[in-house]
Protein backbone atom coordinates (compact mmCIF):
# COMPACT_ATOMS: atom_id res chain seq x y z
CA UNK A 1 0.00 0.00 0.00
CA UNK A 2 1.20 3.23 -0.96
CA UNK A 3 2.10 5.78 1.94
CA UNK A 4 -0.05 9.41 1.89
CA UNK A 5 1.67 12.57 2.56
CA UNK A 6 -2.42 14.02 3.32
CA UNK A 7 -3.15 14.82 6.54
CA UNK A 8 -6.37 16.16 8.37
CA UNK A 9 -6.74 19.79 9.58
CA UNK A 10 -6.82 17.75 13.20
CA UNK A 11 -3.60 16.56 12.67
CA UNK A 12 -2.21 19.61 11.44
CA UNK A 13 -3.60 21.79 14.41
CA UNK A 14 -2.03 18.89 16.52
CA UNK A 15 1.76 19.05 14.85
CA UNK A 16 1.77 22.98 14.81
CA UNK A 17 0.30 23.18 18.56
CA UNK A 18 3.07 20.66 19.46
CA UNK A 19 5.39 22.78 18.20
CA UNK A 20 4.48 26.07 20.03
CA UNK A 21 4.76 24.14 23.12
CA UNK A 22 7.40 22.30 22.53
CA UNK A 23 9.67 24.84 21.22
CA UNK A 24 7.68 27.86 21.83
CA UNK A 25 10.76 30.17 22.04
CA UNK A 26 11.71 29.41 18.07
CA UNK A 27 7.90 29.80 17.43
CA UNK A 28 7.76 32.81 19.01
CA UNK A 29 11.60 34.22 18.50
CA UNK A 30 12.41 32.86 14.92
CA UNK A 31 9.83 31.33 12.85
CA UNK A 32 6.70 29.25 13.09
CA UNK A 33 6.47 28.83 9.21
CA UNK A 34 6.81 31.03 6.07
CA UNK A 35 5.19 31.79 2.02
CA UNK A 36 6.41 30.52 -0.71
CA UNK A 37 6.02 30.43 -4.96
CA UNK A 38 4.21 27.55 -6.57
CA UNK A 39 6.56 27.09 -8.86
CA UNK A 40 8.93 26.67 -5.80
CA UNK A 41 7.69 23.03 -5.75
CA UNK A 42 7.38 20.96 -8.12
CA UNK A 43 4.85 18.13 -8.82
CA UNK A 44 6.15 16.47 -11.89
CA UNK A 45 7.63 12.74 -11.13
CA UNK A 46 10.42 10.98 -13.32
CA UNK A 47 10.85 7.54 -13.57
CA UNK A 48 14.55 6.42 -12.03
CA UNK A 49 16.19 3.07 -11.33
CA UNK A 50 16.45 1.54 -8.13
CA UNK A 51 16.07 3.18 -5.17
CA UNK A 52 16.59 6.64 -6.20
CA UNK A 53 13.66 8.88 -5.95
CA UNK A 54 12.96 11.87 -7.35
CA UNK A 55 10.84 14.44 -5.61
CA UNK A 56 10.48 18.14 -3.45
CA UNK A 57 13.41 18.36 -1.23
CA UNK A 58 13.07 21.60 2.08
CA UNK A 59 15.89 22.09 3.43
CA UNK A 60 16.07 23.58 7.45
CA UNK A 61 18.11 26.89 6.89
CA UNK A 62 19.16 28.84 10.08
CA UNK A 63 20.66 32.55 9.28
CA UNK A 64 22.78 32.27 12.90
CA UNK A 65 25.17 35.02 11.65
CA UNK A 66 22.17 37.64 10.88
CA UNK A 67 23.71 37.88 6.95
CA UNK A 68 21.32 40.33 5.43
CA UNK A 69 17.87 39.19 3.06
CA UNK A 70 17.45 36.59 4.82
CA UNK A 71 15.38 34.88 7.83
CA UNK A 72 16.48 33.41 10.98
CA UNK A 73 14.77 30.00 10.31
CA UNK A 74 13.61 29.17 6.71
CA UNK A 75 13.33 26.03 4.56
CA UNK A 76 14.58 26.16 1.18
CA UNK A 77 13.16 24.45 -2.04
CA UNK A 78 13.94 22.47 -4.44
CA UNK A 79 13.56 19.51 -7.19
CA UNK A 80 16.08 16.81 -5.88
CA UNK A 81 17.02 13.62 -8.15
CA UNK A 82 19.02 12.22 -6.22
CA UNK A 83 17.21 10.79 -2.89
CA UNK A 84 17.75 7.61 -1.28
CA UNK A 85 15.50 6.22 1.70
CA UNK A 86 17.42 5.72 5.27
CA UNK A 87 20.83 7.74 3.45
CA UNK A 88 21.79 11.32 5.11
CA UNK A 89 21.83 13.20 1.96
CA UNK A 90 25.08 15.71 2.55
CA UNK A 91 23.77 18.13 -0.30
CA UNK A 92 21.45 19.90 -2.36
CA UNK A 93 21.01 18.74 -5.79
CA UNK A 94 20.45 22.14 -7.17
CA UNK A 95 22.28 24.86 -7.93
CA UNK A 96 19.26 27.46 -6.72
CA UNK A 97 16.56 26.81 -4.46
CA UNK A 98 13.65 29.08 -3.20
CA UNK A 99 13.41 30.57 0.08
CA UNK A 100 10.84 32.89 1.63
CA UNK A 101 11.97 36.48 1.98
CA UNK A 102 11.55 38.19 5.33
CA UNK A 103 8.79 39.57 5.40
CA UNK A 104 6.66 36.13 4.36
CA UNK A 105 8.51 34.59 7.89
CA UNK A 106 5.90 34.88 10.52
CA UNK A 107 6.53 33.71 13.84
CA UNK A 108 3.58 32.98 16.76
CA UNK A 109 2.49 35.82 19.37
CA UNK A 110 -0.25 33.69 20.93
CA UNK A 111 -2.64 36.14 20.17
CA UNK A 112 -4.84 33.77 18.11
CA UNK A 113 -5.18 30.03 19.45
CA UNK A 114 -3.12 27.52 16.40
CA UNK A 115 -6.79 26.31 15.44
CA UNK A 116 -7.59 29.74 14.66
CA UNK A 117 -4.47 30.64 12.57
CA UNK A 118 -4.23 27.54 10.39
CA UNK A 119 -8.36 28.23 9.59
CA UNK A 120 -8.02 31.49 8.51
CA UNK A 121 -4.20 33.04 8.65
CA UNK A 122 -3.92 36.15 5.55
CA UNK A 123 -1.04 37.53 4.69
CA UNK A 124 -1.74 40.26 1.78
CA UNK A 125 0.88 39.25 -1.09
CA UNK A 126 3.20 41.48 -2.19
CA UNK A 127 5.23 40.12 -5.32
CA UNK A 128 7.94 38.54 -5.03
CA UNK A 129 7.29 36.84 -2.52
CA UNK A 130 9.78 34.37 -2.31
CA UNK A 131 13.26 34.78 -3.55
CA UNK A 132 17.05 32.56 -4.76
CA UNK A 133 19.72 30.94 -2.84
CA UNK A 134 22.51 29.67 -4.13
CA UNK A 135 23.42 26.12 -2.79
CA UNK A 136 26.27 27.26 -1.35
CA UNK A 137 24.41 29.69 1.11
CA UNK A 138 21.93 26.42 1.18
CA UNK A 139 25.03 24.44 2.53
CA UNK A 140 26.43 27.04 4.78
CA UNK A 141 22.54 27.82 6.60
CA UNK A 142 21.54 24.29 6.94
CA UNK A 143 25.17 23.18 8.62
CA UNK A 144 24.44 26.28 11.10
CA UNK A 145 21.15 24.42 11.66
CA UNK A 146 23.17 21.28 12.73
CA UNK A 147 25.17 23.24 15.07
CA UNK A 148 22.85 26.03 16.80
CA UNK A 149 19.21 25.78 16.15
CA UNK A 150 17.48 24.72 19.21
CA UNK A 151 15.81 22.34 16.55
CA UNK A 152 18.66 20.71 15.50
CA UNK A 153 18.95 17.96 18.17
CA UNK A 154 15.71 17.02 17.42
CA UNK A 155 16.26 16.25 13.57
CA UNK A 156 18.83 13.93 12.45
CA UNK A 157 17.89 14.48 8.84
CA UNK A 158 17.92 17.75 8.62
CA UNK A 159 15.27 18.53 5.82
CA UNK A 160 11.84 16.80 4.63
CA UNK A 161 11.19 15.22 1.07
CA UNK A 162 8.40 14.95 -0.97
CA UNK A 163 8.54 12.03 -3.23
CA UNK A 164 6.80 12.09 -6.57
CA UNK A 165 6.74 8.26 -7.70
CA UNK A 166 4.71 6.36 -5.38
CA UNK A 167 2.05 8.70 -5.16
CA UNK A 168 0.98 11.74 -6.78
CA UNK A 169 -0.39 13.87 -3.72
CA UNK A 170 2.22 17.20 -4.20
CA UNK A 171 0.79 16.90 -7.92
CA UNK A 172 -2.91 16.79 -6.16
CA UNK A 173 -1.99 19.33 -3.63
CA UNK A 174 -0.35 22.10 -6.32
CA UNK A 175 -3.27 21.30 -9.13
CA UNK A 176 -6.10 22.59 -6.17
CA UNK A 177 -8.56 25.20 -7.58
CA UNK A 178 -7.47 28.86 -6.87
CA UNK A 179 -3.80 27.55 -4.96
CA UNK A 180 -1.64 29.99 -5.92
CA UNK A 181 1.10 30.41 -2.81
CA UNK A 182 2.19 27.87 -0.83
CA UNK A 183 2.25 28.48 3.00
CA UNK A 184 4.40 25.92 5.57
CA UNK A 185 4.43 25.82 9.06
CA UNK A 186 7.14 23.76 11.10
CA UNK A 187 5.29 21.34 13.34
CA UNK A 188 6.91 18.54 15.69
CA UNK A 189 5.76 14.93 16.11
CA UNK A 190 5.58 13.41 19.42
CA UNK A 191 4.89 9.41 17.92
CA UNK A 192 7.69 7.20 18.19
CA UNK A 193 7.62 6.74 14.15
CA UNK A 194 9.20 10.53 14.10
CA UNK A 195 12.09 9.85 16.47
CA UNK A 196 14.99 11.21 14.23
CA UNK A 197 12.62 13.72 12.57
CA UNK A 198 10.58 15.81 15.22
CA UNK A 199 10.66 18.94 13.67
CA UNK A 200 8.03 18.33 11.10
CA UNK A 201 6.81 20.17 7.38
CA UNK A 202 3.16 21.20 6.86
CA UNK A 203 1.96 22.45 3.71
CA UNK A 204 -0.83 24.33 3.40
CA UNK A 205 -2.36 26.19 -0.06
CA UNK A 206 -2.72 29.75 -0.28
CA UNK A 207 -4.99 31.88 -2.61
CA UNK A 208 -4.73 35.02 -4.24
CA UNK A 209 -5.58 37.02 -1.30
CA UNK A 210 -3.02 35.20 1.16
CA UNK A 211 -5.73 33.25 2.91
CA UNK A 212 -4.75 29.61 4.17
CA UNK A 213 -6.53 26.84 1.95
CA UNK A 214 -7.93 24.29 4.65
CA UNK A 215 -10.38 22.03 4.75
CA UNK A 216 -13.85 22.81 5.85
CA UNK A 217 -14.20 19.90 8.58
CA UNK A 218 -11.36 18.60 10.56
CA UNK A 219 -11.21 15.57 8.82
CA UNK A 220 -10.33 14.94 5.28
CA UNK A 221 -12.95 14.55 2.75
CA UNK A 222 -11.86 13.59 -1.15
CA UNK A 223 -13.50 16.78 -2.31
CA UNK A 224 -11.66 19.48 -0.09
CA UNK A 225 -8.99 20.82 0.37
CA UNK A 226 -5.89 19.19 1.29
CA UNK A 227 -2.67 19.46 3.72
CA UNK A 228 0.54 17.54 3.38
CA UNK A 229 2.77 16.83 5.79
CA UNK A 230 4.16 12.99 5.60
CA UNK A 231 7.28 13.44 4.17
CA UNK A 232 10.55 11.21 3.95
CA UNK A 233 12.22 10.73 6.31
Amino acid sequence: MINTYQISLADAIDFVKAFTEELGHVAQNEALGGTISKPAIDGRSKELEGRVYTGNMAWFCYNYFYIPNYPKLFLAFEENNDYIRGQLIPRPDSSNLRCPRENYVFTYDNTVTVDELLKNHVTPITEPIDQEVSRPMVEQYNNNYRIYSPASTLNYFPYGFFENELNQDVNKFLNQPGLEYIRYYFGYGRKTEYENSRVRIILVGVDGSGKNMVPTSLKPDKDDSIILQKSWP
